[in-house]
């Protein structure tokens, strides 16, 4: 009888374990969730024969408050209450002083926090609209203005360029792009340990190019759950449109990789890392000033680092 009872218990234990799951956001609206992400950017370019490396990084915290759900629409409201960036651009190894601009950016990126923007977030984790939240970036900037001292002058042209540099890393637009690579990872159908499934996503706004994920359900815990995600990228050629009407074409390949620990209950994001490395060539049509087409290598390298934040205070 012991042995047929220890054998009994042993596959409940095996089929519990197996069991498929659904994975669907299921939170709380009367919870505030807070996430810290970091999220850094390395170009490596050469531009006649010189080296240049520029990195951007950049640190939040923010909080989201979400509705009830509507037809697997979760409405979402977004808030900053912490915003940083670090900026730094190589010559040849040698690093370019961009004086008192870099340390204005700073000061407007703090100005950033506290003002709520709308978004819609499905069940499934896809990011179907971050409202445009421009509005709080003119904010942050008046306010960086108010505050200068009396004999401070900043041109209009300055002005623009550190509220286009601050909205380029907070703005909508890219916090949409950083939370779909970590969070449009869900599956329409249940799934068990070591199931795979794939996702589609664009590798950046402005390119319209497909890049297909594979995640891998990895283990289940008592608290959480590990997502694994694995994927190539590979274009030749792809056309771009500049502001100015000039036309860029991208060759590059690389590979993206990221690792996602879910909450168990609410499968909200506990941890997660998502890196890039992607390599090529842009080249440039000639135009006007530049009639003979160009070729600029590049190695470029991103991560992000999501971490959710309990007890905030």
């Amino acid at each position: 009888m012991k042995k047929i009872n220890y054998l009994f218990f042993i596959l409940v234990s095996f089929s519990g374990f197996s069991q498929q799951i659904d994975l669907s956001l299921q939170l709380d609206n009367k919870t505030t969730y807070y996430q810290n992400m970091t999220s850094k950017v390395t170009a490596k370019q050469t531009i006649n024969k010189e080296e240049v490396i520029t990195s951007v990084e950049v640190k939040s915290l923010s909080a989201f408050k979400f509705g009830k759900e509507n037809q697997g629409i979760l409405p979402t409201e977004i808030t900053y209450k912490s915003a940083e960036i670090q900026m730094n651009t190589q010559i040849q190894g040698k690093k370019i002083q961009f004086g008192a601009i870099e340390e204005n950016i700073k000061q407007v990126a703090k100005n950033i926090t506290n003002i709520p923007f709308k978004a819609d977030i499905s069940v499934k984790g896809k990011i179907l609209k971050i409202n445009d939240n421009s509005d709080i970036f003119d904010r942050a900037m008046h306010i960086f203005i108010k505050k200068l001292p009396k004999n401070t002058f900043i041109s209009a042209m300055e002005q623009k360029q550190i509220q286009e540099q601050v909205q380029k890393s907070f703005g909508a637009e890219v916090l949409k792009s950083n939370l779909e690579n970590i969070l449009s990872i869900f599956p329409r159908n249940r799934v068990a340990i070591g199931d795979k499934w794939e996702i589609q996503t664009f590798l950046v706004n402005d390119l319209n190019i497909k890049i297909t994920t594979t995640y891998t359900l990895l283990a289940v815990t008592s608290d959480e759950i590990l997502i694994e995600g694995k994927a190539n990228i590979h274009f030749e050629k792809e056309p771009i449109q500049l502001e100015q009407g000039q036309q860029v074409f991208f060759t590059a390949s690389g590979d993206i990789s990221s690792e996602i620990k879910l909450d168990i209950t609410t499968k909200w994001i506990k941890e997660a890392r998502y890196k890039q490395q992607i390599k090529g060539k842009t080249e440039i049509e000639g135009d006007l000033t530049h009639r003979v087409r160009s070729s600029i290598p590049f190695d470029n390298s991103s991560e992000v680092i999501i971490n959710n934040i309990q007890n905030f205070k």
